[in-house]
């Protein structure tokens, strides 16, 4: 039973550490929280019973394999397991560096370490302690999901490796024997500098993430202006519609005499065809001069009428009216409604029933707004966010806008596929003066 319960508390330490390293260095998602608890009480129960048959304290790679396991199980993001082992070789190095100094300051030899349970997971803890530090002292840093080539992770692993493999070698020569005092020195220089090496890349790596995050931003950025600049073209180019559409009613108010003078000398003639025929013609220069949409928002209004420009065979439907008083920015609503609807319509423009759908409701100080439109496939998301199917650069910082926007007032995004249909949800409280 000691046994069992001395790799228990070893493969504890073991996962606590590697824990630490994955989800808040890395910063790697997970599933759920309640699938990993439940993999992670499993976990316990193979290592207790590969501990009643054998001390794993022998085989230290077996809780590395156990845990590195665990989280592949576990992971949001399958590719990213590179990551998981190369957090687990730095633990593993970091166990090392720590081993030297102690055998350097105590009088006990490598194979006494290893064999002292209390003294092996001591050591274990004294690098707990040291990412624990790390942490608190980098905890208001913004947090960053690093993004490197997976051929330098699998160098980066390969070369902790072989770094653990050498340090366990010198280890094992200098603190043994008569000549342990002389030799004590070299390996533990040995172990200190290959830590420091390892912290130099490690900074490398989180320079080139940065640069590549403000790369993102700059895109983001980049992308948010052009959108600005199209919003205000469209706004413009409705305005020009609006001022050819009064122009036309004008013209069609004057001339309404002369048409039902004409349409009553037809009536009077019995000359029925031809009478059709007028009214036909009528009521398509009626519904030339009509203003499609009245969503209760000139900007809102114009945005649409230049997405249905580019998307012509798109039925849209809106139901309910933006309020007038609606207290957010024009910019910020029509950022959200503008990537939604343009997404709605370009999703449903590759079905046969190309429809999208916009109802408005207001129900005291919050607006709520769901947006439904027919679809081929299901959405692509990763960790929260919609990978666009397209490879082009400005896409995919869409959805990314509409978050930002809504966060701005503590709205709710949500969406939802079911059967050929995605739906939008969002919710925006406090928008309506009481």
């Amino acid at each position: 039973m000691s046994q069992i319960c001395s790799n228990g508390v070893m493969y504890l330490v073991e996962l606590i550490k590697l824990s630490l390293m994955v989800l808040f260095i890395f910063n790697i998602k997970l599933k759920s929280t309640k699938r990993m608890v439940i993999t992670t009480l499993f976990s316990f129960c193979i290592v207790a019973v590969l501990a009643y048959f054998e001390d794993l304290s022998y085989f230290g790679m077996s809780y590395g394999i156990v845990a590195v396991t665990l989280f592949f199980f576990n992971l949001q993001e399958k590719k990213r397991i590179g990551f998981v082992i190369l957090s687990y070789v730095l633990v593993c190095t970091l166990d090392m560096v720590m081993a030297a100094i102690i055998l350097y300051w105590f009088p006990i030899t490598y194979s006494e370490m290893e064999n002292d349970v209390f003294l092996f997971v001591s050591m274990n803890c004294i690098s707990l302690c040291l990412i624990v530090i790390y942490l608190v002292i980098n905890h208001k840093k913004q947090k960053i999901r690093y993004h490197i080539p997976n051929r330098y992770i699998l160098l980066m692993i390969i070369c902790g490796l072989s770094i653990g493999l050498y340090i366990t070698a010198v280890q094992l020569v200098a603190f043994e024997g008569e000549f342990r005092t002389s030799k004590a020195g070299i390996a533990l220089s040995v172990s200190v500098s290959i830590i420091i090496f390892i912290v130099i890349c490690f900074k490398l790596i989180s320079n080139q993430t940065k640069n590549e995050y403000l790369e993102r931003e700059n895109t983001y950025l980049k992308r948010e202006s052009e959108l600005t600049e199209r919003l205000l073209k469209s706004q413009e180019d409705y305005y020009v519609m609006l001022s050819q559409k009064q122009e036309e009613i004008k013209v069609f108010r004057h001339d309404i005499r002369q048409h039902f003078y004409a349409m009553l000398t037809l009536c009077e003639k019995k000359d029925y065809k031809r009478l059709e025929d007028y009214f036909s013609k009528m009521g398509i220069v009626l519904q030339n001069i009509e203003i499609a949409l009245h969503t209760g928002n000139d900007l809102v209004d114009a945005m649409l009428s230049d997405i249905g420009r580019r998307y012509p065979e798109v039925n849209i439907e809106w139901k309910g009216k933006l309020d007038e008083q609606l207290q957010i920015m024009q910019m910020d609503l029509c950022t959200i409604f503008s990537n939604l609807i343009s997404n709605a319509f370009e999703a449903a423009q590759q079905c046969e029933d190309k429809q999208v759908t916009v109802s408005v409701n207001i129900l005291e100080s919050t607006l709520f707004v769901c947006i439904r439109n027919t679809t081929l496939i299901e959405p692509n998301v990763v960790e929260g966010d919609f990978v666009s199917s397209k490879n082009e650069p400005e896409h995919g910082y869409g959805i990314k806008s509409v978050k930002k926007c809504l966060h701005k007032y503590q709205g709710i995004y949500e969406y939802h596929f079911d059967h050929g249909f995605f739906t939008t949800e969002i919710v925006i409280p406090n928008v309506i003066p009481l």
